[in-house]
């Protein structure tokens, strides 16, 4: 990722070397591994059978994402292809320098406020389950999804003037000496050096140079401990969003149901997962079926800092589906273990319980494995 573009010296703000550290120290903290579990969704929606989420997540793909989800218990095997894409992809398209010029990022914010997703494939459902392996055509079972992400942001390069870090370049040492020494320092400070020409100086030195930026961001423990602060504030942020969800099907034999949901995210003191949602199924014969989805989960990031192993993410949800008609509520719970990977890989397996079927032509217990690949989100 092209860290941002247009940094600059601020005057009154320190000396030219304190600020290009300052900003070199935010500019990598926005890829340093994250402590929390993911807040972002990239597998399909939780109404979708095939999907390994029980309950829906706040967040999405700031760019896009490709996922695929393969159900291993409940109706005939029947994997699911989901693409996401936010707004901000297009305007990424047409401008590939506004991902790493830090204004046109943030001027675009709103455009990473929503994104939507279509999911091609994943079991078919009917009165009769016997049907439920018939229609093979992937297109036959569609769902769509419209979220919007309308209060916070997890996002480290929204929330610039949350860092805060004290410099005091004093203890650098030989370091200072060894930046001043790069090519680059030498280039860009030329003999009338300003205060500003100074800090593009150092602060190119340290782009071009990861070690030496390394070194004095271990040097400067202050600063290191003000990255940790900052990427554990803005990882715990409160997310609320709206996910409107449509699951339809082309067979002639299943209901297609139509879902709004409220998700909420809290990352203190634990990592909590809240969904409140309205899902109505297509009236048959003027019977509707409405339903009301209430659930919680809670989420942990195993393995964080080990080195033998990579991060693990545990996540228990439980919900309820309390329905209209005289119907018996349905409760469900699941665990499901996420394995994140580097370059935005992340594999996905979960085993969800229910006391009766969720959708007509399923059972009572499912399985699914998942793998999916977000273009934009940070190693692990």
């Amino acid at each position: 990722m092209t860290p941002p573009a247009d940094a600059a010296f601020v005057p009154g703000r320190g000396t030219a070397i304190g600020q290009a550290i300052r900003d070199y120290a935010l500019e990598t903290a926005a890829f340093v591994p994250s402590l929390r579990p993911s807040s972002v969704q990239t597998e399909c929606p939780s109404a979708n059978i095939a999907s390994p989420s029980l309950l829906d997540r706040a967040g999405f793909p700031s760019l896009m994402a490709v996922a695929l989800s393969e159900p291993l218990g409940g109706s005939a095997s029947a994997p699911a292809v989901t693409i996401s894409l936010s707004p901000f992809a297009y305007a990424a398209a047409r401008d590939s320098s506004m991902i790493g010029d830090r204004r046109s990022y943030s001027r675009n914010g709103t455009l990473r406020r929503a994104a939507a997703s279509v999911t091609i494939g994943g079991p078919l459902q009917s009165r009769d389950p016997s049907k439920a392996a018939q229609a093979s055509n992937a297109t036959n079972h569609v769902t769509t999804e419209l979220k919007l992400r309308m209060v916070g942001s997890r996002d480290r390069r929204e929330h610039p003037e949350k860092f805060h870090a004290a410099i005091d370049t004093s203890g650098l040492g030989g370091l200072a000496a060894a930046l001043a020494g790069t090519s680059e320092f030498r280039v860009g400070a030329g003999k009338d050096v300003t205060d500003s020409d100074a800090y593009g100086a150092y602060l190119a030195a340290l782009r071009n140079h990861p070690y030496l930026g390394t070194a004095v961001l271990r040097r400067l423990a202050g600063v290191t401990r003000a990255i940790r602060a900052f990427n554990d504030e803005i990882d715990r942020a409160f997310l609320l969003s709206l996910g409107l969800t449509a699951d339809t099907y082309a067979t002639g034999f299943g209901r297609d149901l139509y879902v709004a949901t409220l998700v909420a995210e809290f990352g203190r003191p634990l990592d909590i997962t809240l969904n409140a949602g309205y899902r109505s199924e297509e009236a048959v014969h003027t019977e509707r079926h409405e339903e009301l989805k209430l659930g919680a989960g809670v989420s942990w990031r195993l393995f964080r800092s080990s080195s033998l192993a990579g991060p693990l993410e545990v996540t228990l949800d439980g919900c309820g589906l309390i329905r209209n008609q005289n119907r018996a509520s349905v409760w469900l719970g699941s665990v499901k273990l996420d394995f994140p990977l580097d370059s935005g890989l992340k594999l996905t397996t979960s085993l969800t319980v229910s006391t009766q079927p969720e959708r007509p032509g399923e059972g009572i217990q499912r399985g699914s494995f998942g793998l999916s690949y977000d273009l934009m989100r940070s190693p692990p």
